[in-house]
């Protein structure tokens, strides 16, 4: 192994998914970074996990060398602090009570891109292999107008509120929305309701600063305008200029705004910015990207503690414990959130 790569080890339950194709060779291959899919052998120097790990994951790196991506809001999932404590960086959208500030690198969570995976049946495929077919990927014609994805899950408080915000959209615009989802038109691929059309509503599941999750960045890989409802702070953390960021409590001012979109229908001189965005997604919230620079930022000092002689076993998170967490937090009792 060339002595400039560095072997990092990639676990997620979350499987299967075709984690790799964000990579550049489609195999696990960045810049200064080679990727093993749920696998830690004795010579990886890091150990990264989305989530949680895979059931009976072990590991040889020390827990210095350990990274955890959140990647849920804690209305949706509580990590128990005995979890948390087997990883030396913590990457979240929020500050986690128990996560020292050493340790947390609050920023967004980047979360896998979903444009393109098709999603039918047992087995997930993608008709991009790779990092480089996703760049490259042409511009398709835009035959619709304005779609949105919308499934009938209640679970959270912004599920609940978007599912009333599109049937009010519809009753307003009419023929003029298209949506999917669950509930809806069910779709295989999420491509299928973005690349076709110019605008697409983006109605995150969390409204928490840094929370922006795939529905914006497969928007923006589709080189469509998001008209955006989440993270109050995306117009900070990305190119401006395309995009329509809604308000958080306002359904009437925010259907006017949609309906003044639509009808004076930017997006072509929106083009230039739309662009830079999908560079900015490409560059910043592909999760392989980011622990690539995360890896060679380090320096040599974060490799000089040798792993561990023998595998220690990663364990999964309390599902008692989590559900305990989680009535605290419905009860007031308890808030993992640090501002």
């Amino acid at each position: 192994m060339n002595a400039e790569i560095t072997c990092c080890a990639f676990a997620t339950m979350h499987l299967p998914w075709p984690w790799l194709r964000q990579t550049e060779d489609g195999c696990g291959g960045m810049a200064h970074t080679r990727f093993l899919l749920n696998e830690s052998p004795s010579h990886a120097q890091w150990l990264v996990v989305l989530d949680e790990p895979p059931v009976n994951f072990e590991t040889y790196v020390p827990i210095a060398r350990r990274v955890l991506f959140i990647t849920e809001p804690p209305e949706v999932k509580v990590y128990p602090p005995s979890y948390l404590r087997q990883f030396g960086c913590v990457v979240s959208p929020y500050g986690i009570r128990g996560v020292a500030s050493e340790r947390l690198l609050q920023e967004n969570s980047c979360l896998t891109w979903h444009l393109g995976v098709n999603t039918a049946g047992n087995a997930y495929t993608s008709v991009l292999k790779n990092l480089a077919e996703i760049r490259n990927l042409p511009m398709p014609e835009k035959k619709g107008i304005f779609s949105v994805i919308c499934s009938t899950k209640t679970f959270t408080l912004a599920q609940r509120k978007r599912i009333v915000f599109v049937k009010k959209l519809q009753a307003r615009l009419g023929e003029m929305v298209d949506v999917y989802g669950r509930g809806h038109n069910p779709i295989s691929d999420k491509a299928l309701a973005i690349l076709p059309y110019k605008y697409h509503l983006v109605l995150e599941n969390s409204y928490l600063e840094n929370s922006w999750t795939e529905k914006l960045s497969d928007t923006w890989l589709g080189y469509t305008y998001p008209i955006y409802l989440g993270a109050s702070n995306i117009k900070n953390c990305c190119p401006p200029g395309a995009m329509l960021v809604l308000q958080s409590d306002n359904d009437e001012a925010n259907i006017d705004a949609i309906a003044r979109l639509l009808q004076e229908d930017p997006w072509e001189s929106s083009l230039p910015a739309l662009h830079q965005c999908r560079k900015w997604v490409l560059e910043t919230t592909n999760v392989f990207a980011r622990i690539d620079r995360m890896v060679h930022d380090a320096g040599v000092h974060m490799g000089s503690q040798p792993n561990l002689s023998h595998p220690v076993p990663l364990r999964q998170s309390s599902r008692w414990q989590r559900a305990l967490l989680r009535r605290a937090l419905r009860v007031g009792l308890y808030n993992p959130i640090v501002r």
